[in-house]
């Protein structure tokens, strides 16, 4: 299989391929890359009465500790702050349980593997 090398395209492929395996688990897809002044977030969307907001992250083999591994403390506390920008703008949310879930594609063997990591971090 052949994939772009392009990081923006290739970015934009993962997440879509993300958002596709989401929402066949049930997810109702609200925003993709929302974004601000204070980051961005990949997606956000509703799942058993969840409101999850989902990092996606990709990695072409495990050299680097994988995909789960590159959401680190500092990617963390931007989702945090950019999460709640979105809590404030959007008011109808702000009583939602929240989740920080993290969908970890690795490319192994030619083939993608996704890993959905539910409550990744708080």
């Amino acid at each position: 299989m052949n994939y772009p090398t392009n990081n923006k395209v290739i970015g934009q492929e993962i997440e879509s391929f993300a958002a596709d395996y989401l929402q066949k688990q049930g997810l109702l897809l609200l925003h993709r890359n929302f974004r601000c002044r204070l980051g961005e977030i990949d997606l956000i969307g509703i799942h058993q009465k969840e409101l999850l907001f989902i990092e996606v992250r990709f990695r072409r083999n495990l050299y680097h500790g994988g995909a789960a591994a590159s959401a680190d403390f500092y990617k963390q506390q931007k989702l945090i702050k950019t999460a709640q920008f979105f809590l404030k703008s959007h008011p109808k949310f702000t009583n939602a349980t929240c989740r920080f879930d993290v969908i970890a594609v690795t490319l192994k063997a030619d083939q993608l593997s996704i890993e959905w990591i539910k409550n990744a971090f708080y």
